[in-house]
């Protein structure tokens, strides 16, 4: 299509739409989508002096905000609420629609930050990395450079008829995970 063509057909619909008392397509051009540090702060000024921390926050094109919120202990629904209502007081849905979901990051989800390596210390993990290992077993440390994984192995001893069980533990550099997961027992 060239661009004359497309000028003429855009400004037929504007002049159609006004008639029609209908949105016009500029409309749509110009909505604004949320800025994800705007929401970033507006949830701080109501964690700070909490242990609650922010996991994530996403916003799409449509303007939908998911936050995902955590704390040690876990997420209560009346946090949710309260970081929902802060931040629905703080934007002005005249000038940005937007739709709003506040939850904790889900039991079954990857981990996204430290913060929630260290809520699962001594807690049972599966990482997998980038270089293509898979590693199961309990999340004995976590900080900025690693973690580290202590795994019960069967292994067969020299002059010993039976494997015996052997703690092994695997140090895995931070840049070298691609997805790490809780083990959910029952």
């Amino acid at each position: 299509m060239h661009i004359k063509n497309f000028c003429y057909i855009f400004a037929t619909l504007l002049v159609k739409q006004s008639i029609e008392g209908t949105k016009s397509p500029l409309v749509y051009l110009t909505n604004k989508m949320i800025s994800k540090k705007i929401i970033e702060d507006i949830v701080k000024q109501k964690i700070d002096g909490t242990d609650i921390y922010i996991v994530d926050i996403t916003i799409s094109s449509s303007n939908k905000i998911i936050i995902e919120i955590d704390k040690p202990d876990g997420i209560l629904i009346s946090d949710c609420l309260a970081i929902s209502r802060q931040v629905e007081s703080n934007l002005d849905r005249e000038k940005e629609d937007f739709e709003l979901m506040v939850s904790s990051p889900g039991i079954d989800q990857p981990f996204k930050i430290l913060k929630q390596y260290q809520k699962y210390i001594g807690k049972k993990i599966v990482t997998k990395t980038i270089s293509g290992n898979k590693y199961s077993g309990v999340l004995e440390e976590a900080n900025k450079d690693q973690i580290i994984i202590s795994e019960e192995v069967k292994e067969k001893v020299p002059g010993k008829s039976k494997k015996i069980s052997i703690k092994k533990e695997h140090i895995i550099p931070f840049n070298d995970i691609k997805e790490t997961k809780l083990v959910i027992t029952f």
